[in-house]
């Protein structure tokens, strides 16, 4: 995950270290934005970063920074892509709805629900090679699912990708205009707060990606390491802090994964 940190402090030096500590507390706890101050404190990167302020404001302040950087945001996902080839996958559009009076992102659109309705289009590149999500993208609600898929990829900068689709999508216009657009696609046959998640959820796949080259998902799930992970504790005694003592069953997870906690 060092490689995230160093590309963060490249797009964002004045912001990265709140981007941290946000997107842990996302990881660690699946904490709403509202619930950051309580386990912050708590936390031992309160004491790595103690001049970062994660009030309501503080946080308000680091999402509306962010909202209004989106080519800073786009050079950052960027990075993993750049020379990586191509084999990437464009997972199926999420609809997220809104009735905020100031998104104007949000607009009336028609989702899988078969309802008319104020949302945003959520879409995901997920790569095959790499296993993690590499790439996202915010699209107006009233874009159809297809055009947004292409806008995601030009984004992007992605050349091959494949359309990854769930059967609700499938649909005579829908592959009609996908292969007008010119998208490769998979659809099976028809049977009946965004970018620190994203980060949050770029750690969560690294450590499925551990877990399974390590042989270890079919005894422990990243969910479960985490758990594990939170109960190692720092210690300060004397003015200096202190790893406290790892529980056996702990020590040997991490000794199976090769992790060293300092």
């Amino acid at each position: 995950m060092s490689d995230v940190t160093v590309s963060m402090q490249e797009a964002f030096p004045s912001l990265w270290r709140k981007i941290l500590v946000v997107s842990c507390m996302r990881l660690l706890y699946q904490s709403a934005m509202k619930n950051i101050d309580f386990y912050f404190p708590h936390s031992y990167l309160s004491e790595l970063h103690p001049d970062v302020s994660m009030t309501d404001k503080e946080i308000s302040l680091l999402l509306r920074a962010l909202g209004n950087w989106r080519e800073k945001i786009a050079a950052f996902l960027k990075t993993p892509i750049v020379g990586r080839g191509n084999n990437y996958m464009l997972i199926d559009a999420t609809h997220l709805l809104s009735y905020s009076q100031g998104m104007e992102i949000a607009k009336i659109g028609y989702n899988n629900q078969h309802e008319f309705t104020s949302q945003v289009n959520m879409l995901f590149i997920y790569s095959a090679t790499v296993k993690i999500p590499v790439y996202y993208s915010i699209v107006p609600g009233n874009v159809r699912e297809v055009k947004a898929f292409k806008l995601t990829l030009q984004d992007s900068g992605i050349k091959d990708a494949v359309v990854i689709a769930d059967k609700g999508f499938y649909s005579e216009g829908n592959v009609t205009e996908l292969q007008r657009e010119g998208l490769q696609y998979i659809i099976p046959l028809r049977r009946g707060w965004v970018f620190i998640t994203f980060i949050a959820l770029q750690w969560y796949y690294r450590i499925y990606k551990l877990l399974s080259e390590k042989q270890l998902l079919s005894k422990f799930s990243p969910q479960d390491l985490l758990m594990h992970l939170t109960e190692i504790k720092k210690v300060k005694i004397n003015d200096s802090w202190h790893t406290s003592e790892i529980s056996s069953k702990t020590q040997k997870i991490l000794d199976k994964l090769n992790v060293h906690i300092m």
